[in-house]
């Protein structure tokens, strides 16, 4: 499956992405607003959370780094 083939379904959806890596957060973002309708990046954990906590229905997914 390629990315225009994937597009019918996720353009309808948002995603919150948290790393600390900045080239790979960047570079990961890029990727995904390609096929998203919304993507926020968080720089780190607590901020990723924060982001989530003001509204939890905000994202449909969390691509999130293990070890940050």
């Amino acid at each position: 499956m390629n990315l225009s083939q994937l597009k019918p379904y996720t353009k309808d959806l948002t995603m919150l992405i948290v790393e600390d890596d900045e080239f790979l957060r960047s570079s990961t973002a890029a990727m995904f607003r390609r096929l998203f309708k919304l993507v926020e990046e968080a720089v780190d954990g607590q901020e990723g959370l924060e982001m989530y906590q003001k509204d939890p229905h905000r994202y449909d997914v969390i691509f999130t780094d293990i070890n940050m």
